[in-house]
Parts: structure tokens; sequence; C-alpha cells
């Protein structure tokens, strides 16, 4: 009997018209889902910082004149992943393959409803470190909508940080997208979202921030770079780009690894976003205002993986294997090898 699976592209998704009717709603969904999970926050005070997030973020993408393209990139990638699993799948197995988003439409909760019907649900999180901010909120919406025994024809993608053919995938993106050679020093710094390292109170988070995964990521991509015959790179540095309120934020930011490069000696500087799948505002706008405002000869941005043809083939492969996994012996799906991890 023929199989019929949903698999839901998820990201958080961006305001793409910077205007307070479109950025007040998507600033209280990030309260509501992200900040809620490690502080406090009165409904008086979240409209508050809600409309101040709202009209500082207007002010300075119109002034810069700055537009995400993060959700164009997920309908992208959906649209490359869909056409991968329909060459690699079984007859008896169909995929539908959509965009959903946590903090704009179409939100992940009325993208679940929507296909409810299916013989399964796969939940693709397009970040690749698993924390409560990013998968577990897929996670937290499956429960509250389904309840726990969905989790029986649903699956959310988890571990992705831990894939070898995704750090080596990482490395050849570096070094595919560094452009001219140059005789001037070179140092990489891999961009990530930060997270807590501390609580408001100055305890370990009661919540999963991602930490230890964020540390291995970087520290894997890292070694595999610096161990490849082609590396350029006198240094790496991790940098952590930080939000401001919550408790204590990673203390390797992205303007000490600034800092560090210069007083190391480095002239050329290359930034690659290893913690997003696809380009945002924290990767293409952030992190490069900041490259870009740096005294170094030279500035590189890489860009995300994005919907490169690797990235699609390899996710398409990791959704076939959940789907084996969710199916059992109901449907066979081809697969090669267990992927092979860094970390056990």
């Amino acid at each position: 009997m023929s199989k019929k699976i949903a698999v839901l592209i998820t990201t958080y998704g961006e305001v793409e018209e910077p205007t307070l009717k479109n950025l007040f709603p998507n600033s209280r969904l990030i309260l509501q889902r992200i900040t809620a999970t490690i502080a406090n926050i009165s409904k008086p005070l979240e409209f508050f910082i809600a409309a101040v997030r709202s009209v500082n973020r207007k002010k300075l993408w119109t002034k810069t004149g700055y537009r995400s393209q993060l959700n164009a990139i997920n309908e992208r990638q959906a649209k490359a992943i869909a056409a991968e699993l329909k060459t690699l799948a079984p007859e008896d197995v169909s995929f539908d393959v959509l965009p959903a988003y946590y903090f704009i439409p179409p939100l992940i909760e009325d993208m679940l409803e929507k296909v409810k019907g299916y013989d399964g649900v796969i939940i693709a999180p397009m970040i690749p470190v698993e924390s409560a901010f990013a998968c577990g909120i897929a996670c937290n919406v499956v429960l509250k909508q389904w309840g726990d025994t969905a989790f029986a024809t649903t699956r959310v993608l988890h571990g992705l940080w831990n894939d070898v053919a995704l750090v080596k995938m990482f490395a050849n993106h570096v070094f595919e997208n560094l452009g001219e050679a140059s005789s001037l020093k070179k140092g990489l710094i891999l961009a990530v979202h930060g997270t807590l390292t501390k609580d408001t109170k100055g305890n370990p988070p009661q919540t999963h921030t991602g930490l230890r995964e964020t540390h291995a990521f970087y520290e894997n991509l890292r070694d595999v770079i610096l161990a490849d015959a082609r590396n350029p790179f006198a240094s790496i540095k991790l940098g952590a780009l930080n939000h401001t309120y919550g408790g204590t934020w990673m203390p390797e930011t992205f303007e000490l690894a600034l800092e560090e490069l210069k007083h190391e000696g480095v002239e050329e500087v290359s930034a690659f976003a290893y913690g997003f799948f696809a380009d945002n505002s924290e990767s293409d706008f952030e992190a490069v205002s900041l490259l870009n405002a740096a005294p170094f000869a030279k500035k590189t941005y890489i860009p995300c993986i994005n919907d490169a043809p690797e990235f699609s083939k390899w996710m398409a492969a990791k959704i076939l294997s959940s789907t084996k996994l969710m199916t059992g012996d109901m449907v066979e799906i081809p697969r090669e090898q267990p992927a092979e991890t860094l970390n056990g």
C-alpha cells in the first residue's frame, strides 16, 4: 500500500518587508517561543519589548536597505530537497515537501494541521544544532497540538551537527568560496548564533541551550579544515553572535574573534556562519556588518550552504533514513550505511 509522507522544511522565518505591521507580531512570537523559556515576561513587558525591537529593526533595515533572504532560501531548499526525494524514494512512497516557519506564516502549527492526514510527518529543522530555541520549538508545537502519541508517526531530525558528511561538506564549501589566492596571513571566523551559559541568577540554564553541541560542532569543523591540505588559515576562531538579555551569553564573540585575529597579525579574514543552513539577518547582515567594519586588508564573507545541490542530497538522505525508522517494515526505503558521526 502506498505511503504518503509530509516533510516540513522548517526554520525561524524572517520579515522580508520591515514594516511595523510585519515586525511586531514576528517579535512577539520570538519572545513567546524563545525568550519566555529563559525569563518570565509579563504581557505589558512583552508588548513593550516587541514594540521597541520592531521600531529599532525597522529603522536599521530601512537605513541600510537590508532585506532578509531567509524565507526565499528556505523555499528553494524545500523544492531542491523535494526533487531529490522524488528521485530516491521507492515507488510505494511519495513525499510532499513544504516550507514551515516558527515566527512568520505559514506557521509550523498551521502546516501540521494541513498534513494531519498523512501517513507520516518529518520535520527537518534548517538549524544544525538542536536546542530548546531551534528544533525544540518544533517538538513543543507537535506535543501541544497532537500529544505525545504523535511521535509514532512524526519525526524531528536531530543530531545533524554530529554528521561527518555535513562537516566535510561545510569544509569543502569554505575552501570553494575563498576567492582569489593571496600571500596575506589568513584567519577564519566560524560564526554561530550565540547561546546562554548562565541564567539571570548566574546559574546554569534549566533549558537545553545547545551550548555543548555548538562547541563540539565548531571543534569538529575547525579540526577538519586545519587537517585539510587545502587549508590556508593560520588561525581559526569561534564567533558567537549574541543577544543581550536573558543571562550570560557565550564569551567567544564575533567581535573578540576579530580582535584576536588582528592581534595575531592576520591580514585577511574570512567568515562562515556554520551555525545556519541558510543566510539570515544574523549571518549576512550582523556578521557581515561586523566583518566590513573591521580593519583588515581583505575581508570575505562565505555564504551559508543555502540550496547547494550537495546539501539537498544530504538532507534528502537524512529524511529517507528517518522515514525508514518511523515506518519500519511498512515502507522499505533504500539506504546506504548508517551515517558516520564524529562523537559516537
